[in-house]
């Protein structure tokens, strides 16, 4: 049987698709696919032996995605997911999370330069958001005085 878990990585998948083809994370149906993310894993209960009716009466479950959850669940596919895998290949799904990794770098690093950690030494300051031991990246950018 499909798990909560399993459905949720299929939600999470198709938001990862939804924010390649919307071009932004805060796109209503983004936003709306990660409510029912978040749902679904918070759900006491199996969610593949609910209903449609019954998975829209869950907060953060619209009736699209009960459709989808079935869909899932009845077939082992969502057909959306199948048409967006075509779109926006496997190598470029990898991409895009490198991309995301290095722009989460990229923020923190900003920080570090901007000098909001308050920290003369930012990579080995106590409550430095950024963090680190020393020899990194953010000593080079946020050097010692």
């Amino acid at each position: 049987m499909t798990s909560n878990a399993e459905i949720g990585r299929v939600l999470q998948e198709l938001v990862d698709l939804l924010v390649m083809a919307e071009g932004s994370k805060q796109a209503f149906r983004v936003r709306a696919y990660e409510k029912a993310v978040a749902a679904v894993q918070a759900l006491p209960q199996d969610a593949a032996a609910m209903t449609a009716a019954e998975l829209v009466k869950v907060p953060g479950i619209g009736k699209s995605t009960a459709g989808k959850i079935r869909e899932y669940v009845d077939t082992g596919a969502v057909a959306r997911i199948t048409a967006l895998r075509q779109r926006f290949p496997a190598e470029m799904m990898e991409l895009r999370k490198d991309l995301k990794q290095s722009d989460e770098l990229e923020q923190s690093l900003s920080r570090a330069r901007a000098g909001r950690c308050g920290a003369t030494r930012c990579a080995s300051a106590p409550g430095c958001s950024v963090g680190g031991s020393g020899g990194s990246d953010v000593e080079r950018v946020h050097p010692a005085s």
